[in-house]
């Protein structure tokens, strides 16, 4: 589904005006509309297309604030991904010093910083597709073991009928 968003993204990139806000946005709305899809796809059996279009029907009928929780996940990922990024930078600088010790340095420091990035995005992923799955089986109505309904109060609210 990933591959497919980028190849759409890059071919509406290349036929819409202003390119960089219209590829925004296709990507915006395909993360929307394809967050529950792997959940969908694990659980409710169905292949990727008609995984796409029952996540975009849960998120359509029953979204409500899960939006600021994404972004605030995002945001704690960034602000920690930032020291390594700092480092990375760092690293590179000393790398091109051009002290020996400063390249060695460098190595090290660049090394550590690409490894602990490594890291800290597996572990955000795993986190992610499991807050994800449980969030599916809250927005179907099912059980989330282990879990307190309390704790997703907010995430999901009905959706205001339109007049």
């Amino acid at each position: 589904m990933t591959w497919f968003r980028g190849r759409f993204c890059d071919n509406y990139r290349e036929l819409a005006p202003g390119d960089g806000i219209a590829g925004f946005l296709g990507g915006l709305v395909w993360a929307i509309a394809t967050f529950l899809a792997v959940p969908v796809v694990v659980a409710g059996g169905l292949g990727p297309f008609a995984a796409v279009k029952r996540s975009a029907e849960l998120i359509r009928t029953t979204w409500g604030t899960g939006l600021r929780a994404t972004l605030r996940f995002g945001l704690i990922q960034f602000l920690l991904m930032l020291p390594m990024l700092i480092a990375a930078f760092i690293g590179v600088f000393l790398l091109v010093s051009g002290s020996t010790a400063g390249f060695a340095a460098g190595v090290v420091v660049v090394g550590v910083a690409v490894l602990a990035l490594f890291a800290l995005v597996a572990v955000f992923s795993a986190i992610s597709s499991y807050a994800r799955a449980m969030i599916y089986r809250y927005a179907t109505g099912q059980p989330v073991p282990g879990i307190p309904a309390q704790a997703f109060s907010g995430v999901f609210v009905p959706r205001r009928s339109r007049r």
